[in-house]
């Protein structure tokens, strides 16, 4: 089973400020607290990096500052290293303990 879902790429257009039709985001003017992704992982090397990726890309066309940090739930394969490649904040498991503890 798979511990990551695909994240859909559709989005409304970035705010451009110089656009008066585009929409102002609800977070403009600072109202927008930090988020942290957390994505729980498990033998997901081949996966990992490409998710991680699609997550960045969306919270940065909606300007949110954030975090994204990997739980590499004591996988057998290189998903931390995976995760350390695409620039994610990686935690280990030394044993796999399952979603709830990750």
């Amino acid at each position: 089973m798979s511990t990551t879902s695909q994240v859909s790429e559709q989005q409304r257009p970035p705010f451009d400020e110089r656009d008066s039709k585009t929409p102002s985001p609800a977070w403009a003017g600072g109202m927008m607290s930090p988020v942290s992704v957390i994505i729980p992982a498990y033998d997901e090397e081949a996966g990992v990096g490409p998710q991680v990726e699609a997550i960045r890309r969306i919270l940065l066309v909606h300007r949110i500052t954030h975090e994204i940090i990997v739980v590499d739930d004591g996988s057998d394969d290189g998903t931390a290293e995976a995760a350390c490649r695409a620039h994610a904040r990686v935690l280990r498991q030394l044993t796999n303990r399952g979603y709830s503890p990750s």
